[in-house]
């Protein structure tokens, strides 16, 4: 998959295609839903219109619930039952957008184009070929598609979308002026859409209107912004500061026995959580902790200040790590190994931890085999020996939960490299087998929560299932 392409966000009738480049990230939203009435008005009966209706309202809800085997399902009959109709295509094609499947999503969008007798359909059509062109990582042809879609959007609900689409061609060509002007068509179409609004802000500092971007990053609360855009907002200021914030706070990441042990922790987080960590460098720290010896501590930053290193860790805790914030502030020394002396403030912080602070990291089979002090703590423990898990996929045949899996987990590095996987089988009355995938273990059942918290805000369909790992 190109790099460009990182999750793909489903909010209810909502899809939203994520790209990201050069560390920027970039949101195409499309509304997958739209008015049948209107599209196939005067083409079917009233009764079949109901039926029409009736029926891709319970595949929506279907697909929803994350019950995407049955929600296919019914799309492919509707296909049958309603060949001229484009509706179930494009339902079909949502879903193979999502599972990252693009050959499909190209054909059934094209399809649903052919068989659109309104504007409007076929407007919806193109934007979700255009929406596949970047997932393929054919920004040409996503820009063909996105400018056909605009001539025929006037006064639909994808107009917004589109102009927004058009913003993130421009965007990967680096034209940001231009970038600009698109995203402020689009959040006048949809005002104040935080998605939108997200990429505007980006837009603007990367077009030189840098305060205009704070002034607008500023106007909204924490809690306009969707799936942590706040932070990651907050962090590309942040790295346009550059080296003009040599002293802001810091967060702490691991602390081990030897310093070649928190290297090899920085190693492992920085690929994990690149999209987290990707901007900051790190230190280790040298602390004597009295009765206890000496021990490394993993730092990184700097970040602007406390708040923004709160909200770092918070977003690092959701996806299972430890992180909190010490006391003092990000100041000289080499990234790879410089030392600084403890704050006053902290005389002992892994103390009040009740031991040593960890990451949840895959221990190696050495590690693995032979216990320490510097095992995981005991809610990775408990994990590790029976915890929580989540449903990610379910599926007709075991290959395709396998290559569920495959995906996911290449996608979703940063959520569920550190897990295991499984394949369940299991039958359900008058609808036969399933092969259900699932990856474990959590901490426990609000771990697991949090886990799918994050996955479903990426548009990924997860749940915690009954039982232990």
């Amino acid at each position: 998959m190109s790099g460009m392409l990182r999750e793909i966000r489903k909010f209810s009738c909502i899809a939203h295609l994520l790209a990201a480049t050069a560390g920027l990230t970039l949101l195409l939203g499309a509304c997958s839903g739209f008015a049948v009435k209107e599209q196939r008005k005067g083409q079917l009966g009233a009764a079949e219109q109901q039926q029409l209706n009736s029926s891709l309202r319970v595949a929506s809800a279907s697909a929803d619930a994350g019950q995407l085997e049955a929600a296919e399902r019914l799309y492919v009959q509707l296909s049958r039952h309603f060949p001229n109709a484009p509706e179930p295509r494009l339902g079909r094609a949502y879903l193979a957008l999502e599972a990252g499947d693009f050959i499909l999503a190209g054909k059934l969008f094209a399809e649903a184009e052919e068989r659109s007798a309104t504007p409007a359909a076929r407007a919806e059509a193109l934007l979700g070929a255009g929406r596949t062109g970047l997932g393929k990582g054919d920004t040409a042809g996503a820009k063909t598609h996105f400018a056909a879609a605009s001539k025929l959007a006037k006064g639909t609900p994808a107009e917004a979308w589109v102009a927004n689409g058009l913003g993130v061609v421009a965007t990967l060509e680096g034209d940001h002026a231009r970038a600009r002007t698109r995203y402020e068509e689009a959040l006048q179409l949809s005002p104040s859409h935080p998605m939108i609004t997200a990429n505007l802000v980006r837009a603007l500092a990367q077009s030189g209107a840098e305060n205009e971007a704070r002034r607008l990053y500023a106007k909204y609360p924490a809690s306009h912004w969707l799936d942590g855009d706040g932070a990651a907002l907050s962090r590309f200021f942040d790295e346009r500061k550059g080296a003009a914030a040599p002293s802001g706070a810091k967060v702490q990441l691991y602390s081990a026995r030897s310093r070649d042990r928190a290297l090899a922790a920085w190693g492992r987080l920085s690929s994990e959580e690149k999209d987290l960590l990707g901007s900051l460098s790190h230190r280790v720290v040298k602390a004597r902790i009295p009765k206890k010896g000496v021990f490394y501590r993993l730092r990184a930053g700097p970040l602007a200040d406390k708040a923004a290193a709160k909200r770092l860790c918070g977003l690092l805790k959701g996806r299972g790590r430890d992180c909190f914030v010490p006391a003092g502030k990000w100041t000289g020394g080499n990234g790879a190994g410089g030392e600084e002396r403890p704050g006053t403030a902290e005389k002992n912080p892994d103390a009040r931890a009740g031991g040593v602070r960890k990451i949840a990291v895959s221990p190696t089979p050495a590690a693995a085999k032979k216990p320490s002090s510097e095992t995981p703590e005991a809610g990775e423990a408990a994990a590790a020996a029976g915890g929580a898990k989540v449903q990610l996929y379910s599926a007709r045949s075991r290959d395709r939960a396998l290559a569920a899996w495959g995906r996911l987990s290449s996608e979703e590095k940063d959520l569920l490299g550190s897990l295991t996987h499984r394949v369940v089988k299991g039958e359900i009355p008058k609808r036969g087998v399933f092969y259900r995938l699932r990856a474990g273990p959590l901490a426990d059942k609000a771990a697991a929560k949090r886990l799918c918290g994050l996955l479903k805000g990426r548009g990924r369909d997860c749940f915690v299932p009954a039982g232990k790992w």
